[in-house]
Formats: structure tokens, sequence, C-alpha cells
């Protein structure tokens, strides 16, 4: 499986997954998740066809739409825009949910575009039960200075897999399911908040679509899936109990998601041999670079990809800047920002963090494992021509690179030396982020961030450990933190004991004399007077 970005003619990036061979697939995500939600089912479909499963626009890593209030039409035309860009003229479309509704919408606005629509999890509902249903579906998740709204998130994303709708108290309403391992109420966790304030976009207009009606004007082959375990399976009875068009038909599957995956791909793969449908021809997608922001993309990164953000305009040698233990690239901008159309510059997700995915068997608490794959992507050339500028982890492995000779010069952003007594009482304090059930990790998450803006250490109350500078404790500022640091989930403590247990002067010590190093204290620097000790040219930002 492979991620990467398209653009559209409109210039909106749409993230998309996609793996397999032979004629188009395109697959849309219930919300308000994304495309990640759809990999199992893009593993079985990819035996027959090419899978591309896209992040809805504002969804996931995709752009969100101009309008305030967006129609599912909308993103109908949106999701055809971006097949365009491909140069995909003719697919298959399946669609779950919310993905369901746009793919009814994209088959009746466009029918000669579209072989055949697979269409799950999708039915009828009477404008009484919409209501009642919607009475509490979507709670407000604006970002709390005291983190109670990620509580909500939590409490929305457990509850799925214990009731429809989620929020119901009704014994009518509970699912026959055990509730999943808490770490994959988590990954769904993480797909709602990457959705963040605005979720309800595509949701709410795609609920008012739950009915009979929306398949009015449908005149494409079209398969409606009946699936014994699908929490919506009373509305999926009630529409076929209307009449619905002659071009769709019902399938049946038990329980079980292998069931109901191999009942669609079945009846996708007697579609194409019946009817012949030639496979897709790869067409090379020309990305523009943007002017005056960044584009996102992925790096290969020997037998990872690296995702990142860059913006090639400008001369001179490429900066390259990389954040600290569970970050990501989007708290490095700030640091970029003046770059922009003066020098070439990438900012990347280093690995298992932001949206770079590590491999399973990868030791994120090994500093080798992100040096390893960094020198096979940039070290080839022979001659400096690559400028790195690191904070925390980012910047040890920074002064890594900065023994090959392809790296110019190194920039460590505030650095914290720490005495071998210092850092055992450290990593000692530092809390476990596994999945909760109860989601307190939530909470101990939150805290850390907001004590880190207040005291130094994080973990000294005591009124000498104050710092003595004005602290940014906008809900969406920390909300932004927390949000990268869960994303490590159970591996976010080997990585912060990794960058805790860092010895400056030794990685200082092994760069090339050829390599200019700095280090740059800013305002924010708990303790800058350790720093100056280093054997480097110090700069002191104001």
């Amino acid at each position: 499986m492979r991620c990467d970005y398209v653009t559209s003619g409109s210039g909106r990036q749409v993230h998309y997954r996609t793996a397999g061979t032979g004629p188009v697939l395109v697959m849309l995500h219930p919300s308000p998740q994304n495309s990640e939600a759809l990999i199992p089912a893009l593993q079985v479909f990819s035996s027959v066809c090419t899978c591309i499963a896209f992040d809805l626009p504002g969804y996931g890593l995709s752009d969100g739409l101009l309008s305030d209030e967006p129609e599912i039409a909308d993103y109908a035309t949106a999701i055809l825009d971006a097949v365009g860009a491909l140069g995909i003229d003719k697919f298959f479309i399946y669609g779950a949910a919310t993905g369901a509704i746009v793919a009814i919408e994209i088959a009746k606005q466009w029918p000669d575009r579209v072989h055949m629509a697979l269409i799950d999890s999708y039915g009828h509902m009477t404008d009484a039960q919409r209501k009642d249903v919607l009475d509490g579906y979507m709670p407000d998740v604006t970002a709390r200075r005291d983190g109670g709204h990620l509580f909500t998130y939590w409490d929305m994303c457990k509850h799925l897999f214990d009731m429809f709708p989620w929020h119901s108290g009704k014994a009518a309403d509970r699912i026959a399911m055990d509730v999943p391992p808490a770490d994959v109420i988590h990954a769904v966790f993480l797909r709602y908040l990457q959705a963040g304030e605005g979720y309800r976009r595509a949701y709410l207009p795609a609920m008012h679509k739950e009915k009979r009606s929306h398949f009015d004007g449908l005149k494409v082959p079209t398969t409606l899936m009946r699936w014994a375990d699908s929490v919506v399976l009373n509305l999926t009875d009630a529409m076929i109990a209307r009449t619905l068009p002659e071009c769709v038909s019902v399938l049946e599957a038990g329980p079980g998601f292998d069931a109901r995956m191999a009942v669609q791909r079945d009846a996708l793969s007697a579609f194409i041999n019946a009817h012949q449908v030639p496979e897709h021809i790869e067409i090379e997608v020309q990305v523009p670079d943007p002017l005056d922001g960044f584009q996102r993309c992925y790096i290969d990164a020997g037998d990872m990809r690296l995702h990142g953000a860059k913006n090639m305009s400008g001369s001179g040698n490429l900066i390259v800047f990389l954040h600290g233990a569970g970050a990501s690239y989007q708290q490095m901008i700030e640091h970029a920002q003046p770059y922009i159309g003066k020098r070439p510059v990438l900012l990347l997700d280093l690995f298992g963090h932001g949206s770079s995915i590590a491999q399973d068997d990868t030791n994120l608490g090994d500093l080798t494992c992100y040096t390893t794959a960094l020198k096979d992507m940039f070290m080839d050339a022979d001659e400096a021509n690559i400028e790195i500028v690191g904070v925390g982890l980012g910047g040890a492995i920074a002064l890594v690179l900065g023994r090959e000779p392809a790296v110019s010069k190194v920039t460590v952003i505030d650095p914290i030396s720490l005495t071998q007594e210092e850092k055992k009482i450290h990593c000692e304090r530092l809390p476990s982020l596994a999945p909760a059930y109860d989601g307190t990790h939530l909470a101990r998450a939150w805290s850390m961030v907001k004590d880190k803006a207040l005291f130094w250490p994080w973990f000294d109350y005591r009124a000498s450990a104050k710092l003595g500078m004005d602290a940014n404790l906008s809900p969406r500022h920390l909300h932004s933190q927390v949000e990268d640091i869960l994303r490590l989930s159970s591996a976010w403590r080997d990585v912060a004991e990794l960058e805790l247990m860092l010895d400056w002067n030794e990685l200082i010590g092994g760069v090339s004399k050829q390599c200019q190093i700095e280090i740059t204290i800013t305002e924010s620097h708990p303790c800058p007077e350790r720093v100056e000790a280093l054997p480097v040219k110090i700069i002191r930002q104001r």
C-alpha cells in the first residue's frame, strides 16, 4: 500500500492510499474518519483491482472545501476532480456510510464515468428517526484549556462499538459485538482528531441523505450490501422494504468482516470479467510547487516513506527541518517560514511521528532507525549541498548526518543538557501513554504538555521551578502538541527517553570538520546557561 497526494484543478491537495492492479476502484470512507479506516477493505479489493482510497475533503490529510456549509454534491465534485487529476477516465466506486452517499451522488451526476457502484453501510431513516439520532450525536469538540474536549472525542469513539447511535442508552440500540482493545479505539480516536472541530461538515449533510430518495435518478449498476453484523442493518432493511431502482441489487452476507468483503469482492470481480473491463494505465501526475506556502508530500526513505511538506522555490542549498520527539513537521513551520521563496525548504515527519508510518519492527527508541534511512535519502551527493535544522531528537539526527559530506551546516535549536542524575529522574517521571479504556492516557498527555509551558522540569511544582516567561496556553496550541504525542501511543515513552538521554557533547564531537555547527537558543529555553557551555557557536534569539 502506498500513500500520496494529488492536486486537483482547484489547487486543493487530496490525500489517498492505493494498492493492487487492474481496473480502478475509487473508495470513500465513513465520516468523520479517513481512508485509513478502509485499509482492511482495500486489502481485500486490491486482489482484483487498483484501489484508490481517498480522504474526503477536510478529513484525514485532504484540504477542506472553501464553503462553510458544503453539500454532498460539493464532495462529489471534489472527488471527481481528484480522480481526473490522476488521469482516470472510468472507474468502479465503493462507499461506506458517508462514503456511500458521496458515491451515489457521483454515480448519479456522472454515470458515464462509473462502471458500477458498491454501496455499504447505508439505509433509510425516517425524519423522526433522524431527529432522534441527531439529538446529541455530534457534540461540540472545540479545544478547551482543561483538555475536556479529548474525552468528548473518546466518548464518541469508545461507544461506536457499543451502540447505535453511540450516545443512546436504550437497550434496543445496543450492538451485539465485543468492545475492541483500547488501542483499536485509540486508532479511531486519532482519525476523529484529524477531522477536528469541523468534523460535522460532511457528516451532517450525509445524515440528511440517509433516505430512499437519494437513490432517485440512479442508473448505474449498483449493489447494496446487507450484512448481518451491520450496525445499521435495520436502516438497510428499511431501504430494501421500499422499492429500489431497477439498477440496484442487494448483496447478502452473514456475520463477520470477511464475509461482508468477500461478497462485494466477488460481485466486483464478476462484473469485471463479464464486461471485460480494461486495466488502468498509469499516468504521471505533475504537482505544481506553491509560491507562498507548503506542498505536503511523501519522500522515499529506504523501504519506508516519510511524510512532510516542501517548497522548492528560491535558490541555494536545500534546508531540511527535523522536529523533536513526539512532535511533527507542523511544529517546525514557524522556524521554516522565513525561508519560503528564498531557499528550497523541506520539513519532515520522523518515522512513527505525524503522518510518517513506521514499520511494525521499527525500534523508535533507537537513534539509528532515524539516521540510517535519512542517510539513504539525502547523502548520495559527494559535495556539501544540504543544511539541516533540528529540535531535540531532530537536532541529534542532524548532528549524526553532519558526518556526511553532503551536509554543509547543522543548526540545533534549544538543546537541553542534563546531568546523568537529571536524565534518570526525567525518564522515571515520564507517564505511560498506552491507550486505556477509561481514556486516562489523554489526561496524562494534556497535563504534561500544559505543565511544560509553566514549569521546568515540568513535573516540579515548586515556586523555584516556575518559568519566568509568558506561557502559550491557547487550547488549540496545546491540542496540536498533545495530538502529535498521542500519535506515538505506547511508543511515546521510548522516544521521549531517547531524546532525554542524548549526549550533546558526544554528538557535536562526531560532526565532520567541514560541517558548520550552530546552536540557537530561543527565549523559551528553560535553562540557556547550560547550553552555552557546549563547544560550538551559540546564537541567542531575541
